[in-house]
């Protein structure tokens, strides 16, 4: 009998304890996989307690508490368990998978062994009392070379956000997980750089995770502590994010730019980056 694929998610839980129940539901119910869940909790006396008992209810859940959870995925050594999965997801606590998303994931990491990541589409909703119908149909994925997706990324400036991905666990390893120097758009950074070492596969049509809609992007959490530069970066991603899809098609452009060998200023760089090296 084949081995079922594990796949990890880490869960991150900031202030939303309330969201916890649903989220672990839709994670633990996922068919034809076998799943390990990393809680994060914040710190909060009430956050400790959902996770503890959650944990206690079913074996595949383990809890661990950080003071800021996010962080505790940018550090490769703790937010990306080596050797604890064969694929990895994250996803906010408020957040949900779509039934049978980790299995067609999966398998198409099985039938692609040269894919590093999978991801599918979200769907929005606002309300757990009634979550709109997912699109599930068999789509065949569209596989792309890792610097084609890269160049497609730059051409539409359509980013990436982690509830939508399914990467391998040994390569996310590979490339330390997120960089906390980098605070803005740490999901499509660590895609950018997961592409120069592997194909990437999209599922078109295809829902994969439950997205809430969440009130604001931006608080105060999310400032970083590196004096006024950073704080004056966040104060223009927040005052200008009409020009955003702009900034990150600049940015993309850069890395392109890396990549072959140039500087950031479009002339001829001294030496071109090994894969994964020095982008982002």
């Amino acid at each position: 009998m084949k081995r079922l694929t594990k796949v990890g998610v880490i869960v991150a839980c900031e202030r939303n304890a309330r969201h916890i129940p649903g989220c672990l539901e839709s994670i633990l119910s996922q068919a034809g996989v076998q799943v390990a869940v990393l809680l994060v909790g914040d710190s909060s006396e009430w956050t400790a307690a959902v996770g503890a008992a959650a944990a206690k209810a079913d074996g595949r859940v383990t809890y661990v508490d950080h003071e800021h959870p996010r962080e505790h995925e940018t550090r490769g050594d703790k937010g990306f368990p080596c050797g604890w999965s064969d694929c990895t997801v994250v996803l906010p606590a408020g957040d949900r998978l779509v039934p049978g998303a980790l299995a067609r994931a999966a398998g198409v990491l099985d039938r692609y062994p040269e894919v590093g990541m999978v991801y599918g589409c979200l769907l929005s909703f606002d309300s757990d009392d009634e979550l709109p119908p997912p699109r599930t149909g068999g789509t065949e994925p569209e596989v792309w070379k890792g610097s084609d997706w890269i160049a497609e990324r730059c051409r539409t400036a359509e980013g990436v956000e982690a509830p939508q991905v399914v990467a391998r666990t040994d390569l996310l390893c590979e490339l330390g997980g997120y960089r906390s120097v980098l605070p803005l758009d740490p999901d499509n950074k660590i895609w950018l750089r997961l592409a120069t070492r592997a194909e990437i596969a999209f599922l078109p049509g295809v829902d994969h995770a439950y997205r809430r809609v969440r009130s604001g992007s931006l608080g105060p959490e999310h400032v970083p502590s590196d004096g006024m530069k950073g704080v004056q970066l966040q104060v223009d991603f927040a005052a200008h994010g009409q020009d955003r899809g702009l900034r990150w098609k600049r940015r993309m452009r850069t890395v392109e730019r890396r990549r072959h060998g140039h500087d950031s200023a479009g002339g001829p760089g001294k030496e071109s980056p090994k894969a994964g090296e020095g982008l982002l």
